[in-house]
């Protein structure tokens, strides 16, 4: 099987290859490719042709539909947001045995109520 991004490679660069693939392969290589946004039309046309042809020749049509680019364009890390852990909400979670999704739906009301007054509700829940 060649591996994935020297396929991805082939076909930006219009490399000639004999590529080795699969219908997994073709459709992990269609999301890749859709990804980029000059690609989404052409891939969107050629979907449909996915599961009823070979796929080595859905991967030459994707060859010879993608226009050739010099630099691969890669794809942005997404990146996890950071949320800060307060301590009193976690303790509130604790004694009041509530789950996560709970927490979640009740966390605006809480943060109206407790977050006002924090010095009492640490002194309450015994944090310091």
């Amino acid at each position: 099987m060649t591996p994935f991004f020297d396929l991805a490679k082939a076909i930006y660069q219009k490399i000639p290859i004999n590529p080795d693939v699969d219908t997994s392969l073709c459709i992990a290589l269609t999301r890749w490719l859709a990804k980029d946004e000059n690609n989404t039309l052409i891939i969107s046309k050629l979907v449909p042709f996915l599961f009823y042809i070979d796929p080595l020749h859905y991967f030459y049509l994707l060859y010879t539909s993608i226009p050739r680019k010099y630099r691969i364009p890669s794809l942005q890390r997404t990146t996890r947001t950071k949320t800060k852990d307060n301590k009193l909400l976690d303790k509130i979670k604790e004694v009041l045995g509530w789950s996560n999704r709970i927490m979640k739906s009740n966390e605006y009301i809480l943060n109206k109520v407790v977050l006002t007054d924090k010095k009492y509700w640490k002194q309450q829940l015994g944090l310091k």
